[in-house]
């Protein structure tokens, strides 16, 4: 028995991918119940996050995370490319909280806690790729760096990337869009007294 950190629904190939506490990436081709594969013990696979993505281009793609690396594999996650991805500041504690891939499409978004060279403080911030996740460009960076309070979310059955957002102004939940480069405030409302525990 273990424990999961992190896991990604295959639904063209009816597979599950899951990373291991102890930092393995693990499948189970058909759903059958205890019958896992062990896909890679060669990296640690940190933080919680891993996804599949089915490419347009044909094929499947893994994205994941190795030490402060993201990284991508083709080859059903027997070898893994780093991606064009570097944070600005590499000894600090940098990491993916959450990603989503547009389906139908190239683009993926990263939802990330980093250091900020500029601030030169811890920031989160959100990163695009639009060649499924081979490199990704900067494209915002939210004014604190409370990761607990910034979910990033596609609702199901839709291509459509929403953001909530806890913190950047003070007593206000806000509510954005997520167009192309673009992070469009859709509505502002006062925040409930639960909202902090609640998004944690």
């Amino acid at each position: 028995a273990g424990s999961i950190v992190g896991c990604d629904y295959d639904s063209v190939n009816n597979s599950l991918y899951v990373v291991s506490a102890g930092g393995s990436i693990w499948k189970n081709n058909g759903l059958v119940t205890n019958s896992w594969t062990l896909v890679n013990d060669n990296y640690i696979f940190r933080n919680n996050f891993i996804k599949i993505i089915n490419r347009n281009s044909g094929g499947t793609r893994i994205i994941t995370q190795i030490n402060e690396q993201v990284s991508y594999s083709d080859d059903g996650g027997a070898t893994f490319t780093p991606s064009a991805l570097t944070f600005p500041v590499a000894w600090s504690v940098n990491g993916v909280k959450q990603i989503v891939h547009v389906k139908g499409s190239t683009t993926v978004y990263l939802l990330c806690y980093m250091w900020d060279e500029v601030s030169w403080s811890a920031r989160v911030v959100l990163y695009r790729s639009t060649n499924d996740g081979a490199s990704f460009s900067r494209i915002y960076t939210f004014n604190h760096g409370s990761e607990a309070l910034v979910k990033m979310m596609m609702p199901y059955n839709t291509n459509e990337v929403y953001v909530l957002d806890a913190k950047s102004s003070a007593g206000n939940l806000q509510f954005f869009q997520l167009s192309g480069t673009s992070l469009i405030l859709i509505n502002s409302v006062a925040q409930p007294q639960t909202i902090t525990s609640d998004l944690q």
